[in-house]
């Protein structure tokens, strides 16, 4: 009969052998599932109609859970001059929570047009510019708002994600 601790020994190579090579197999094969899940324009388009349906029906945990954890939202102006005025940068919870405070006194809709896709050459990342009209109530007062949209989106933990949205506020071109 083998020594114990020489059992003990060959049980714990035996293990951390078979846990490495599961892990190289899982690897790979995470690694092979990446190389195939190229993102699609009717992903990204997809993506959009779903912000814009939360952002509609004030469900703001369906909004925010189409963004990273880590998302950047950036706001700006366009200028009558045509210069870009920053108005300010934030992460998602600060986002969420002035989506909070505005939905509490205000009835807000936006409406996207997608103008066009892009999807990166290696198929993990895509963009897509909008543009946005939004109707804002406030008090029985209505305010139209309007931007471009530029949203920069990937692949995070196998779902597609928002990682970073810019509106410039531009002058509206139509009447409402």
């Amino acid at each position: 009969m083998p020594h114990p601790a020489l059992s003990f020994a060959v049980a714990l190579t035996l293990a951390l052998a078979l846990a490495l090579a599961n892990a190289r197999a899982g690897t790979a094969a995470a690694q092979a599932r990446m190389t195939e899940a190229r993102l699609s324009e009717p992903q990204v388009r997809d993506l959009v109609a779903r912000q814009e349906r939360a952002w509609n029906a004030g469900d703001l945990a369906a909004w925010a859970a189409t963004y990273a954890p880590g998302a950047v939202f950036t706001d700006q102006a366009l200028g009558s001059d045509n210069r870009i005025v920053p108005y300010g940068q934030s992460r998602l919870p600060e986002a969420l929570a002035q989506a909070r405070r505005t939905l509490r006194r205000s009835k807000v809709e936006e409406s996207v047009r997608i103008r066009r896709v892009s999807i990166s050459a290696d198929g993990r990342g895509a963009a897509a510019l909008a543009d946005v009209r939004t109707r804002i109530e406030t008090r029985g007062a209505v305010r139209w708002s309007c931007a471009e949209r530029l949203e920069s989106m990937a692949l995070v933990r196998g779902r597609l994600k928002t990682v970073r949205q810019t509106d410039t506020l531009v002058r509206c071109r139509r009447a409402p």
